[in-house]
């Protein structure tokens, strides 16, 4: 679900942010907010049964999507209504490891 998530929010980035104001599709942006919000609902429903499972690649990729949510999306409410996928992504960015590999901005090599 973490990959998916990553792959509604690249496109997502390029409509909302990347393409020309004159060339955006309001309809596209929707469509994709739609896709995340759902995927969104799915975790947030099947919180208790991904933290049964002993940490791996699938908890690695939904955190890291969600951390990149924030990044490029912080106006977006993802956690709104869903408090146990907020509470296992705190637990998630609380991870030492996390915590050292945030996504920044870093200026562009001239």
């Amino acid at each position: 679900m973490g990959t998916g998530l990553l792959d509604v929010a690249l496109p997502w980035l390029v409509e909302a942010r990347l393409r020309p104001a004159a060339l955006r599709s309001e309809d596209m942006i929707a469509v994709y907010r739609t896709k995340m919000n759902r995927v969104a609902d799915w975790l947030e429903r099947h919180v208790p049964a991904i933290e049964a499972r002993a940490f791996d690649i699938g908890h690695l990729s939904i955190g890291v999507a969600l951390c990149y949510l924030d990044f490029r999306f912080e106006a977006e409410v993802w956690r709104s209504g869903r408090p146990r996928l907020a509470a296992r992504h705190a637990a998630f960015t609380a991870r030492p490891s996390v915590q050292a590999t945030t996504f920044r901005d870093d200026p562009r090599p001239t």
